[in-house]
């Protein structure tokens, strides 16, 4: 976990150097582990399908939303991490009463971080909202390692980008999401392990029930 006094600092100095470019090495490390730890505690303890997701101000570092893949627990194919989290500002800037093309607004000026490599249709989603970075834990080939084979994790995000970048017109032309990745894998790998293999520890705060992780 990262201190909240190194997140902080690392914030402030950031702030400071007038930071709101998406630029991987001008953000922090510090900064984008504590949102991907956030990303996981979007999530369920124990969760089987452990795709949490934030969605956090460019320019403020404020968070803004988060979801998660309910996917299972609800039956629809779309309730995944990064949709739910969009989904989530979508409704809670509409009960604001912004309208359609301020909320559109909210996505070219946020990052969205996710413990997982996202799926071509949370990929191309991101990518067509126009989020400024999309900051993943655990890689495509990490989750096809995994046994995270019911997903289409053989795409990778960056190939779609960059066939976004050879794409004229994509976007109206505004810049091309920033795929950021595998970034504190070391959290997120926990979670994602043990689904497919019985022989695999659970996270810390879960214990093995059967064939599954449960709190304990």
């Amino acid at each position: 976990m990262i201190p909240t006094a190194l997140f902080t600092a690392a914030l402030s100095a950031w702030v400071w150097l007038g930071g709101s470019t998406p630029d991987q090495t001008s953000v922090p490390r510090e900064i984008d582990l504590h949102w991907m730890e956030k990303s996981i505690e979007a999530m369920p303890p124990c969760h089987f399908n452990a795709y949490g997701s934030v969605i956090v101000n460019a320019t403020s570092n404020e968070l803004l939303c988060q979801g998660y893949n309910s996917q299972r627990e609800i039956g629809d194919p779309s309730e995944h991490g990064e949709i739910n989290a969009i989904r989530a500002c979508v409704e809670k800037y509409t009960q604001l009463g912004w309208t359609p093309d301020q909320i559109s607004q909210i996505w070219p000026q946020a990052w969205i971080y996710t413990t997982a490599e996202p799926c071509p249709m949370c990929g191309s989603t991101i990518l067509q909202s126009g989020f400024q970075r999309v900051v993943y834990g655990t890689s495509s080939p990490e989750l096809m390692a995994m046994g995270w084979t019911e997903y289409l994790v053989s795409v990778r995000t960056t190939w779609l980008a960059n066939a976004a970048r050879l794409q004229r017109g994509f976007g109206g032309g505004r810049p091309v999401t920033q795929v950021v990745g595998p970034l504190g894998n070391e959290q997120t790998n926990p979670r994602l392990a043990w689904q497919f293999n019985a022989t695999a520890a659970c996270p810390d705060g879960c214990e093995r029930k059967g064939s599954v992780c449960a709190r304990v």
